[in-house]
């Protein structure tokens, strides 16, 4: 699909690579990329690998979510960055020149998220990390931190649910889902990084990137922690009950009211 979109112009190259089965994958991944490219190389390293989890932080099979999310939302984007850099020799006197570095974490990197404990850290280590590399090495790499919300895509259909539930959904055969009001549109999003990533680096080096009130409570959890804490709290509690009755994704701010003050945890499950 992507090659049928791209101009003649350009020379589209798919190499497939499973970034959960770790180093070996990856290192096998870059050496066919960088074999395809020539020696050209590499300029803009895009990273974007992710698996959601959906569950109570204490109803969550630790022993197998946590590596797999771990692994898959933050360990591979850093061993495949820092094989990207080695191989093609971006340090190197010689072939200096400016590199790119884009990495998608998240809205929740920037604040706790009820259901979301493992996928949340996962992200803050994300963000963490890419912001310390560029900040070392500032003379000729920039990193951007893409920071979406929730967005329409596939997400929700493999999300690592609670030990209590099957690979169904949950204890009652649910799937999990996320109201699509809540969501943005997968091409809107796309085009707010691309949009960040032709910016100024100064400016766009983390960008938060989602519908309201998602943004709103972005900016409560970093620039007013004391409101955001006790508001974040009730909205944790109610994700948490509504998902218990009906194994959704609470995101959508009228449905987290209408549950509050009528009980009522009607929402639009996603078509998709």
């Amino acid at each position: 699909e992507l090659m049928s979109e791209c101009p003649e112009a350009f020379e589209v190259i798919i190499v497939p690579v499973d970034l959960a089965e770790g180093n070996e994958a990856i290192d096998t991944a870059v050496s066919d990329t960088l074999s395809a490219v020539g020696p050209s190389g590499i300029d803009i390293l895009i990273l974007n690998a992710g698996k959601y989890q959906l569950s109570p932080a204490l109803e969550t099979d630790v022993d197998s979510v946590l590596p797999e999310i771990m692994q898959l939302n933050f360990a591979s984007s850093v061993q495949l960055s820092n094989k990207v850099i080695q191989a093609d020799r971006w340090k190197d006197q010689k072939n200096r020149r400016r590199r790119h570095i884009v990495v998608t974490s998240s809205v929740m990197s920037r604040g706790p998220n009820g259901l979301n404990a493992i996928y949340s850290a996962s992200k803050h280590a994300l963000r963490a990390y890419f912001q310390t590399l560029a900040a070392e090495e500032r003379s000729w790499l920039r990193v951007d931190v893409a920071c979406p919300g929730g967005t329409a895509t596939e997400l929700w259909d493999s999300a690592a649910a609670s030990s209590s539930q099957n690979v169904e959904g949950n204890a009652n055969g649910i799937k999990p889902y996320a109201d699509d009001r809540s969501k943005m549109d997968v091409q809107r999003c796309a085009q707010l990084v691309v949009s960040g990533m032709i910016g100024p680096g100064f400016l766009f080096h983390e960008m938060w990137i989602t519908n309201q009130p998602g943004l709103l409570w972005v900016y409560l959890s970093t620039y007013a922690p004391s409101i955001f804490r006790p508001m974040n709290d009730l909205i944790a509690s109610l994700r948490v009950e509504i998902w218990r009755k009906n194994g959704s994704d609470p995101l959508y701010l009228p449905t987290l009211l209408r549950y509050l003050f009528l009980g009522d945890d009607a929402s639009v499950k996603s078509k998709m």
